[in-house]
C-alpha cells in the first residue's frame, strides 16, 4: 500500500491547497490510471487484480482520513426563529395586520471557509497518475487488509464528488518513471573526491621527493644509474677490449691523498680493495688515482668509457663524486653517484682531447667519498677503461 500512498500524497501536495474537490479529483484519477494499466497487464491473475484494487482503495480511504481531520468543519443551522416584524400602522391608525409567517423549510448544512471566497472557486489541474508494470508486479506480492476492515475504518469514499474529467498533469522531461524512490546522482561527489585525492598526492610527492629532485637538478649533473657487478659491461675473466688502468694490489702507491684523507689497502679472501676516505668538513677533499702515462697515450683523441668498481663499506647508501683531472687531455666535469653496500660498476663516458701530457703532468680520476662532506669511505676495486665506450 505505500506505493500506492506516494503517488497519491505526491500528487496531493503538488496541488498546493488540497481541497476536496482537488483530493477527489486526484483519487479518481488513480482509480482510471490502476484500471488502464490492469487492462493492460493481461498476465496478472483475478487475485491479483482484486487485490491491487484493494490496495488503491484502501490507500485513498487512509489518505482521505488524514486530510479530512483539518478540513473546515460543516455548520449545521437550526431551526428559524419567529421573529416579530415591527409593527406599522395603517391609514387609519390602527395597527396594520400581521404577515403570515411560513413553516420553516428543513434545517440545511453549509461548508464556512475562513477568507473572502467567489462563488466560483477554480481547480487546479488534477494530476493522471501513472502506475509503471513492475510497481504493479512488485505490490501484487504484499499483503493489504481487507476490504471490509477498511470500510470499517475509514468510510466509503462518495463517488458524486469527483469530477467527470480530470486534466493531466504534465511530468517534467527528467522524470523516470521511478515514483517509489527518487534517484540522486552522487557523480559532483565521486569528482572531487578524485580531484582532492590526486592533489594531496601531489603534495605528499613535492615534500617528499621534490627537494632531492630539484638538487640533483641544480647541481649540474644528475646521478647515473648504477651498474651491478652482475649486469654490469665488463666481466673480470674477459676483458673485451677493457684496459686496466688502476689494480689496488699492483697500484696502491698511485694514489695521492696530500693530507685531504687517507688511503688502506684491504685484502677480501681472493679480492684486494683500497678503503678511500675523505677528510669530514669540506666536500672538496679529493682523493686522486693517478692513471698511468702509457694507458692516456692510448686514449688520446678517443671517446673512451672508465669503469670504477666499488662498494660502500656501511649499511646507508651515501653520495660520492667523480672528477678527471686529465691537463691538457681534457677533463670529464663532475659524476656525481649513489653507492651502497654491494661491489657496483660505475660507468661514464669521456672525450680525450688530441694533445700530449706534459713531462711534468700526471693524468688523475679524483674522487671525494662523501659528498655531504661527514668523511665516509670507499671501497675500490678496480678501474677500467674502453676505447669506443
Amino acid at each position: 500500500m505505500a506505493g500506492f500512498e506516494d503517488l497519491i500524497r505526491g500528487a496531493i501536495a503538488k496541488q498546493g491547497d488540497p481541497t476536496r474537490e482537488r483530493r477527489a479529483a486526484i483519487y479518481k484519477s488513480s482509480q482510471q490510471a490502476l484500471e488502464r494499466m490492469l487492462a493492460q497487464n493481461t498476465t496478472l491473475s483475478e487475485t491479483a487484480v482484486a487485490l491491487q484494487r484493494q490496495r488503491l482503495e484502501s490507500a485513498i480511504e487512509e489518505i482521505e482520513a488524514e486530510y479530512s481531520v483539518n478540513d473546515t468543519p460543516l455548520i449545521e443551522v437550526g431551526e428559524p426563529v419567529d421573529v416579530a416584524p415591527p409593527v406599522s400602522t395603517g391609514p387609519s391608525g390602527n395597527p396594520a395586520p400581521m404577515p403570515t409567517l411560513k413553516e420553516s423549510e428543513p434545517s440545511q448544512q453549509y461548508a464556512v471557509e475562513p477568507g473572502p471566497r467567489s462563488l466560483a472557486t477554480p481547480v487546479a489541474a488534477t494530476p493522471e497518475i501513472a502506475i509503471p508494470d513492475a510497481t504493479v508486479e512488485v505490490l501484487a506480492t504484499s499483503d493489504a487488509p481487507p476490504v471490509e476492515e477498511r470500510t470499517a475504518r475509514f468510510g466509503a469514499v462518495s463517488a458524486d464528488s469527483l469530477p467527470d474529467e480530470p486534466a493531466p498533469v504534465e511530468y517534467p522531461e527528467s522524470y523516470s518513471g521511478d515514483v517509489l524512490q527518487e534517484k540522486k546522482s552522487h557523480a559532483k561527489l565521486l569528482l572531487w573526491t578524485i580531484i582532492l585525492v590526486g592533489i594531496a598526492v601531489a603534495i605528499w610527492w613535492a615534500i617528499t621527493f621534490g627537494p632531492d629532485f630539484m638538487k640533483a637538478k641544480l647541481g649540474g649533473s644528475v646521478p647515473n644509474p648504477s651498474q651491478t657487478i652482475e649486469s654490469g659491461s665488463f666481466i673480470p675473466e674477459n676483458t673485451d677490449g677493457w684496459i686496466v688502468a688502476f689494480n689496488p694490489a699492483d697500484d696502491a702507491a698511485n694514489i695521492e691523498s696530500a693530507g685531504r684523507g687517507t688511503a688502506d689497502l684491504f685484502r677480501d679472501g681472493n679480492s684486494n680493495f683500497v678503503r678511500l676516505t675523505s677528510r669530514a668538513g669540506s666536500p672538496r677533499n679529493n682523493l686522486l688515482i693517478r692513471v698511468p702515462r702509457g694507458v692516456m697515450g692510448s686514449l688520446r683523441a678517443k671517446s673512451v668509457t672508465f669503469e670504477v668498481m666499488l662498494r660502500n663499506p656501511e649499511d646507508i647508501a651515501h653520495e660520492f663524486a667523480v672528477y678527471c683531472e686529465f691537463g691538457d687531455m681534457g677533463d670529464c666535469g663532475r659524476k656525481r653517484f649513489s653507492a651502497s653496500n654491494k661491489v657496483e660498476a660505475f660507468i661514464f663516458d669521456v672525450t680525450v682531447k688530441d694533445a700530449p701530457l706534459a713531462r711534468d703532468e700526471d693524468a688523475h680520476l679524483a674522487l671525494n667519498t662523501d659528498l655531504a662532506g661527514e668523511g665516509r669511505a670507499l671501497d675500490i676495486y678496480s678501474v677500467w677503461v674502453r676505447i669506443g665506450g
